[in-house]
This record gives structure tokens, C-alpha cells and sequence, in this order.
């Protein structure tokens, strides 16, 4: 009895510990790794564009980088990163976002089995280059991880071919090489929801909220058939928090969208009703 009241007091310490520590903490200095990592990221990911050889190490990079975008700029849990499928990327839906200062576009991709699979789809919205940078994964690095006649359904996949073990191992081995300390999903979630809170309006509050599927709210239907318009409002506002201006994000010879719409891009309220529909259907299987 006595060893376990020993053991409690330790992890209420550690837990004091981590708290205190998260008060010095700023989002920019917990994405600190998406703009040390950002320069040899690049440089990988532009190989694998040129279809040039790439060695076990920089394949690895893409796959680190792309897991750190999604864990540590768009505040998914690792469950997200782990869970995400072949066919969800397959069905992913191109959004124009308009806002009284710019026009954006977007890509959503909705994740069906993650930690709050009860209560709706996980939803993120990535920006044009960091589509480019997923597509450039799946079409040149994903394959040459499979082995023949692999039958493997997660988008993200080891260089053993099968499904990602753990996110938060691989996020700390690449906060490791670059001499940096380990930030969690569950430590940068916290820090940009106080940076919300003294920050935001109520109404951001709530999109911040249910980017991150986590609401009081979770039983409300809208909010677990995520619209598209809220989620790229939604997206906007959390890689705003502490997002450096010196990532970059361009990737060589890369083919940019003019401001006219693509013809693959349907209209903003098809989209709406294609995307609703899947999350409902999602939602509906499990």
C-alpha cells in the first residue's frame, strides 16, 4: 500500500511538473521542429517529385514530416495519423475557401476510426502544398515501402510495408535528431487551446474545438457532420497559433493553381453535400 501511495505521489508531481512547464511553452516553440526539419524535409520530398533515387533515411523524413505536420500543426491525435486509409485519401474533397481577406483552397480528408470514433468523423483541411506534399508521398515513396501484392489499406505505412506501429515513437525519434525536446500530441493540444482561450472569440472557440473533435456539444449533429466552410475556418485559425512565417512551404517545379478554380474543383455547396454525406455514412457504419 505503502509503494503504491509512493508511486500516485510521483505521477501528481509529474503531472504538476508537465503543467508548469507548459506555462513557458508558446505554439511556436512547440512546432519548433516543423521549421528546423523544414529545409531537409524539402529537399527529400523534391527528389522523390523528380523521381531521383532516395535512400532509407530521406524516405523516412517525408514520412516523419508529413506525421508532425498532422500531429503538431493541425493538432490531430496520433490515432488520426495511425487510422487514416488508402480509400479516405482516395476520397478527399477539394474546397475554395472565401474570406473577406483572400481566397484559399483547401483539401479535407475525413478519418473514421480514431479515439472519439463514437461521436463523429475526424476531419482536417490541408493547404494546397501540403496536398502536393501527400501526393508525392503516396505515388513515390508509399510503394516502395509494400511488398508485392500488399493488400495494406493505411495511407501511412513503415518501411517494413505494414501499418504505423506508433506516432508518438516516430515523432520523438525525429525531435531527437534534431536535438530537440520531445512535444506530444497531448501537450501541443493543450498549449493552443489556453493560446484559444486568452485569444479568440467565442465563436472561434468552438470551430478550434471541433477541429480537434472535442466538444461538450459532441451529440450534436452538425457538429459530427463537419461542414466544409467551418473547417477550413477551422484550420486557418489553428496553424495560425504560433505558425512561423519562415516555414516554407515550396516545393521545386510545382505546378501552382491560378486564382480561377480548377475544373476538378466542384462548387463550394456540392462539395458541402458530398463531404456531409460521407461523414454521415462514416458515422452511420461505425
Amino acid at each position: 500500500m505503502k509503494k503504491i501511495r509512493k508511486s500516485i505521489s510521483r505521477d501528481i508531481v509529474g503531472k504538476r511538473f508537465q503543467s508548469m512547464l507548459s506555462v513557458s511553452k508558446t505554439p511556436a516553440e512547440c512546432r519548433r521542429l516543423l521549421e528546423v526539419a523544414n529545409k531537409s524535409f524539402l529537399e527529400a520530398i523534391n527528389r522523390a517529385q523528380n523521381n531521383q533515387i532516395l535512400d532509407l533515411s530521406m524516405k523516412l523524413e517525408v514520412v516523419y514530416y508529413l506525421e508532425a505536420v498532422l500531429v503538431l500543426k493541425h493538432l490531430q491525435r496520433p490515432g488520426v495519423v495511425t487510422n487514416m486509409t488508402v480509400y479516405e485519401w482516395e476520397k478527399r474533397v477539394h474546397h475554395q475557401h472565401v474570406t473577406p481577406e483572400c481566397t484559399a483552397y483547401f483539401t479535407v480528408i475525413g478519418v473514421q476510426l480514431h479515439k472519439t470514433l463514437t461521436h463523429q468523423v475526424a476531419a482536417f483541411a490541408l493547404t494546397e502544398n501540403e496536398e502536393m506534399w501527400f501526393k508525392i508521398y503516396y505515388e513515390h515513396i508509399r510503394p516502395t515501402f509494400l511488398k508485392k501484392n500488399s493488400t495494406e489499406e493505411a495511407f501511412f505505412v513503415s518501411s517494413s510495408g505494414k501499418k504505423i506501429y506508433k506516432v508518438s515513437n516516430d515523432l520523438r525519434r525525429y525531435h531527437n535528431r534534431f536535438n530537440l525536446p520531445n512535444i506530444t500530441s497531448q501537450f501541443i493540444r493543450r498549449i493552443c487551446e489556453t493560446w484559444t482561450m486568452k485569444t479568440c472569440s467565442d465563436a472561434d472557440k468552438y470551430i478550434f474545438a471541433s477541429y480537434l473533435s472535442h466538444t461538450n456539444k459532441t451529440a450534436d449533429r452538425c457538429y459530427r457532420e463537419k461542414i466544409l466552410t467551418d473547417l477550413c475556418s477551422a484550420s486557418l485559425l489553428v496553424t495560425r497559433a504560433g505558425t512561423s512565417s519562415r516555414i516554407s512551404g515550396q516545393v521545386k517545379n510545382s505546378r501552382r493553381r491560378t486564382e480561377e478554380p480548377e475544373d476538378d474543383f466542384m462548387q463550394p455547396q456540392r462539395k458541402i453535400r458530398q463531404f456531409t454525406r460521407f461523414t454521415k455514412q462514416q458515422c452511420d457504419d461505425s
